[in-house]
């Protein structure tokens, strides 16, 4: 966990989080009013490390200086999955220990949540950027899992502008046509932000299935 900037105003952070049992906490959506113009930036990310109301994290910090560094006004953090658990292989546990009933309340609220933001705060100055991961998912074995929940989201954004950012002038992770993720932005990568080549991505629906391009 760390501070956030000096400059944002802990006071305007709105969350949507909910508890579900000691020590199992969801957020699904994190908002930061920064004051500047009217622009709106959402991420999407895997799943949310640390960040609060009132303490913030390396990713979420990195998030803000990309958004103040390009003008935006606001940014939103949502998760393709809402459980607060910073390892991956913690989350993937987590995921397969976890009754079907009871994750899907949690995700499906999840997907709510995110429909709304993609409805309500984007329909002005915006930009949505992917940055979901995927290699954790393939070698936890909980990729079938991370695809159902990445169909869903590709699904939603499919008729906005969306955005990635490329990783050694590579734009997408995962091997076969289907599967294809844009990297993750989590932890040490993120302090890279700004160095990096960021691409419009296409979302088409081709044989029932989203996939990027």
């Amino acid at each position: 966990m760390v501070a956030y900037p000096d400059y944002i105003d802990i006071r305007k952070i709105g969350i949507n989080r909910t508890g579900l049992t000691t020590g199992e906490n969801c957020r699904y959506s994190l908002t930061i009013n920064l004051g500047l113009t009217r622009r709106t930036l959402v991420f999407i990310l895997m799943n949310p490390s640390a960040a609060t109301e009132n303490v913030s994290d390396v990713t979420v910090n990195n998030c803000i200086k990309y958004a103040i560094n390009n003008n935006y006004s606001k940014v939103i953090v949502l998760n393709l999955f809402p459980f607060y658990i910073s390892e991956g292989e913690k989350l993937a546990n987590f995921l397969k220990n976890k009754s079907s009933n009871d994750l899907k309340i949690y995700l499906d609220r999840n997907i709510k949540e995110i429909e709304w933001i993609i409805e309500n705060e984007t329909k002005g100055s915006y930009e949505i950027i992917l940055g979901t991961g995927w290699s954790w998912a393939k070698k936890n074995k909980v990729d079938q899992l991370f695809i159902e929940q990445a169909q869903k989201i590709y699904e939603l954004l499919q008729p906005k502008n969306v955005y990635a950012f490329k990783k050694d002038n590579n734009s997408f992770t995962g091997s076969q046509a289907s599967c294809k993720f844009t990297y993750h932005l989590g932890g040490n990568r993120s302090t890279k932000l700004e160095n990096i080549n960021k691409f419009k991505v296409n979302i088409k629906c081709i044989n029932n299935e989203y996939r990027l391009q």
